[in-house]
């Protein structure tokens, strides 16, 4: 597509000025010849010097770009030094036309994104195309984005609050094979004491892993996200958006969050809120290879979460009897999920 540049009066009168002087001077035809040469010549200066640049001012480069759904994101670029000032039309989608003329002196653009769904967006570049006051010659360039933009789940509004569970008798929730091998583990450093290694999850994961006995004294809690289709994509988010407001909310309470994905190697691992949803930011429903049954029950305390109005009787007594927290697909209500919580020792019918 070819760009209409607008065209300022001082270049179109610049070349013919010049070239009737040389001509009533000489009374020759040099005039009208050097005049054929200085417009070309004159638009390649113009061209040359009148480049012009840009740098992006806001946000700076030396920090991840998040943002949770919902808040804006806005970049401000700022037009470098050029000694002239040629016509610029600049070119993106953000623009409401998809792009517009810069000002002769203006130096500051700002774009705001549009609202992104939930993921990790490459940002398309600013475009730019310049031409000298004659519009003769043209040219074009482009200032990339550093980095793309990662959107973060928002948290659900609660209508309600809740209560985590209080710890129960054992220091430590199950997991598949090895319970004890994931609540409290960390790499083995200086001053450890060697009574404390953990062997089992040391030989698995080929590190020295030792037992932190204050983290184990601590509440916390397993997330776990069953990864199958869901009904609907908006059910999908919807479930995403609640596991980092059970996040938040936990964090409040002092409990702390452990989650894993299925294709992870064990242990699971201690997120924060913001760490929880950067993971989530990239996760996509997909087909199985996981099913929750793999997951050992044990008695304690626990909170369970039902994506879905109908969950099966297995999953039911499974979570009520594992101390996690646990998202799967269903079928649900209008709400889209439900949150149910048994006392310590208490099996689901």
């Amino acid at each position: 597509m070819r760009i209409a540049f607008r065209q300022p009066r001082y270049g179109l009168l610049l070349i013919p000025l010049l070239g009737a002087a040389l001509f009533i001077g000489d009374r020759t035809w040099w005039g009208l010849f050097l005049m054929a040469l200085l417009a070309p010549a004159t638009s390649l200066v113009f061209l040359g010097l009148g480049r012009p640049s840009f740098r992006l001012a806001a946000p700076s480069s030396s920090e991840p770009w998040e943002r949770v759904q919902g808040e804006p994101f806005t970049a401000t670029w700022v037009r470098g030094f050029s000694l002239f000032r040629p016509v610029v039309h600049l070119e993106h989608p953000w623009f409401p036309q998809g792009g517009r003329e810069l000002a002769p002196f203006e130096r500051e653009i700002t774009l705001t994104a549009p609202p992104l769904p939930r993921g990790v967006h490459p940002l398309p570049p600013l475009i730019y195309r310049w031409s000298d006051p004659l519009g003769l010659l043209q040219g074009q360039g482009e200032a990339p984005f550093p980095q793309p933009l990662r959107v973060l789940p928002a948290p659900l509004p609660l209508r309600r609050p809740f209560v985590f569970a209080q710890p129960g008798r054992r220091r430590h929730l199950p997991l598949l094979r090895d319970p004890s091998a994931w609540s409290g583990l960390r790499l083995f450093r200086p001053g450890d004491d060697p009574r404390h290694i953990h062997w089992p999850s040391s030989l698995r994961l080929g590190k020295t892993m030792v037992r932190d006995w204050d983290e184990e004294r601590g509440r916390r809690f397993l997330l776990l996200i069953d990864p199958r289709p869901f009904p609907s994509e908006d059910l999908f988010e919807k479930a995403l958006r609640l596991a980092v407001t059970l996040a938040k909310e936990g964090e409040a309470q002092g409990v702390g969050l452990y989650y894993q994905e299925p294709d992870r190697p064990y242990p699971p691992e201690r997120l924060s809120p913001l760490e929880l949803a950067r993971r989530l930011a990239e996760l996509r429903s997909k087909s199985p290879s996981f099913y929750p049954g793999r997951w050992r029950p044990l008695e304690g305390d626990h909170l369970t979460l039902f994506l879905g109005a109908a969950p099966t009787p297995d999953r039911l007594a499974l979570a009520a009897r594992s101390g996690v927290i646990f998202i799967a697909p269903g079928h649900g209500d209008d709400e889209g999920f439900s949150l149910l919580t048994f006392p310590r020792g208490k099996r689901a019918e």
